[in-house]
């Protein structure tokens, strides 16, 4: 299990780096300094904390994200069929491996696609977008179907915006769940 884990992060690192590499090469950034980035990219602390942690689905939705942009962008050009079939692609396996950074992913690309098109002044590049979701839609539909189907058993639909939202300006909770989040000793909330 060692070994497979080992080549689990391996994979994903090199995957993360060379699509950094990519990316910056895309942006018309020179050799060494494209390189400079895969490489910081492939050993943020971040990252390094995450395998440190463990938290092998996470580094697997990090290291399609570089990916995801540099087909994003590609969307744009003349030959758009082939990046949008791409990007709907890598978008499927981000939501595949881990919905949160997939969440964020789409967010981040949403503002990214919305600058292009309105800097560009051609809103008719919008149905590139438009046909790229209906093919993640059917690329994702084995994972997202049957999690909208059991969606409803989750014991996470039963918990209130209190247990999972604390603001941080509420200090005594702030300080309890970060000293001794098991206060009373008869709720024991996980999530705070």
């Amino acid at each position: 299990i060692n070994f497979a884990v080992s080549l689990f992060y391996l994979i994903h690192l090199f995957l993360a780096g060379l699509g950094t590499y990519l990316l910056a090469r895309y942006l018309k950034i020179k050799d060494s300094f494209a390189l400079f980035s895969a490489i910081v990219y492939m050993l943020a602390p971040t990252v390094l904390a995450h395998i440190g942690a463990g938290h092998l689905i996470l580094i697997a939705g990090i290291a399609f994200f570089p990916l995801a942009v540099l087909f994003s962008l590609r969307v744009f050009e003349k030959k758009w069929l082939g990046n949008a079939v791409w990007l709907s692609i890598i978008l499927s396996l981000m939501f595949m491996v881990n919905f949160l950074v997939f969440f964020y992913s789409v967010i981040a690309i949403f503002f990214l696609v919305l600058f292009k098109i309105v800097s560009s002044k051609n809103s008719g590049k919008i149905f590139r977008f438009v046909f790229g979701a209906i093919l993640f839609f059917g690329f994702s539909a084995v994972a997202l179907l049957p999690y909208l189907e059991y969606a409803d058993y989750s014991t996470r639909t039963i918990l209130t915006i209190d247990d999972i939202a604390q603001p941080p300006w509420n200090l005594p909770k702030f300080v309890s769940s970060v000293i001794f989040p098991y206060v009373g000793l008869t709720k024991y909330n996980v999530e705070a």
